[in-house]
């Protein structure tokens, strides 16, 4: 039976993380190339709120020792 693999707290933050920061640089581009206002506005709200839960899991992660910055993690693989 193949042995699975747990993930603690650090690398579920660490996933978080960088699932946040991808979908900031998503909804960044579709932003940059909206052309209609109020698609452009409601796509800015979603990544005014992607900004803060990245903000908000950097924060878990600082106040648990485990870094002070994103360049400090490693991608789990």
């Amino acid at each position: 039976m193949e042995q699975q693999r747990k993930f603690g707290d650090l690398e579920m933050l660490a996933d978080t993380l960088f699932s946040q920061k991808y979908m900031t640089f998503s909804y960044d581009v579709g932003v940059n190339e909206c052309t209609d206002a109020r698609v452009m506005n409601e796509l800015m709200n979603i990544l005014h709120e992607e900004h803060q839960m990245q903000h908000a899991a950097m924060e878990e992660l600082k106040k648990r020792g485990w870094g002070s910055h994103g360049a400090q993690l490693q991608q789990p693989s």
